[in-house]
């Protein structure tokens, strides 16, 4: 064979893929009970099915969000166990266990935090939000987590992913997207964002590939390492604070190179 016979055939067997993810029906998944209202029980073996399945999704499509959001649910429970721990011993993270808060646009009231004074947290997320036409209300509902405590770990993980890019300056294009993802892969371990990480990266020009390796990642492997435990913090009560000063509190440093988002300059 030569490389475009390759090619062929790997686009057809995502295409096969791609059928049979988008076609799936959750009948005859296993025989386990629903635990919250969203939940789809999976047997292992179909739970492998979707791990693969949505794997493959994830690498030929980055923008493919249901692929990468069921790739999370059926490859992170160790690492979701291992971010309850953490949680569980800290005064904050059991705090949010606890109350379990939904970001969402009703709960966070944008018209109010665009009335919060310049250089505020809540500011500055309210044109982060706006000026891309993003919703909090956007993100993929948990459905193939089993406990329903990890299963609000993953929710809360994926609401918190805007203030991570509001509080690093990073935007929301590819190679802004995948600092994030580093930052992420360092913070929750868990196994989708290294396969974002590592994966992403075939997609960039050279060039962008270049600023990845020398300004990107040693910032993001820098910040996350140096960084608070970025799932402990009650981001919605920091609202009102000063976006610099919360940063200093959580030890957390803004990249300041390439394609930066600087929400107090605009």
């Amino acid at each position: 064979y030569t490389w475009r016979d390759y090619r062929i055939i790997l686009k057809i067997e995502l295409k096969k893929m791609n059928a049979l993810f988008r076609g799936w029906s959750p009948t005859n998944v296993g025989k386990s009970t629903k635990r919250y209202p969203l939940h789809t029980p999976l047997s292992a073996f179909r739970r492998a099915q979707l791990a693969v399945g949505s794997s493959l999704l994830a690498v030929s499509d980055p923008n493919r969000a249901d692929a990468v959001a069921t790739l999370g649910e059926t490859t992170g429970e160790n690492a979701l166990n291992n971010l309850r721990e953490r949680m569980m011993n800290d005064p904050v993270g059991r705090e949010i266990l606890v109350d379990r808060p939904d970001i969402t646009k009703e709960s966070v009231q944008f018209e109010k935090l665009r009335d919060y004074p310049e250089g505020t947290f809540g500011k500055a997320y309210s044109i982060f939000m706006g000026d891309r036409g993003f919703s909090p209300d956007s993100r993929s509902p948990v459905q193939y987590v089993d406990d329903p405590e990890l299963a609000y770990i993953m929710k809360r993980y994926r609401q918190v992913h805007d203030f991570w890019h509001v509080l690093s300056g990073m935007d929301t294009n590819v190679l802004s997207e995948i600092g994030v993802k580093w930052v992420e892969m360092i913070q929750t371990r868990l196994p989708m964002t290294a396969l974002s990480a590592f994966g992403g990266p075939l997609a960039l020009p050279f060039a962008e590939q270049r600023i990845l390796v020398t300004e990107v990642i040693p910032w993001a492997i820098k910040c996350g390492r140096e960084s608070s435990d970025l799932m402990c913090v009650y981001y919605e009560k920091h609202f009102d604070q000063n976006l610099e000063a919360f940063r200093k509190e959580l030890n957390f440093t803004p990249f300041q190179g390439t394609h930066v988002f600087d929400p107090n300059k605009l």
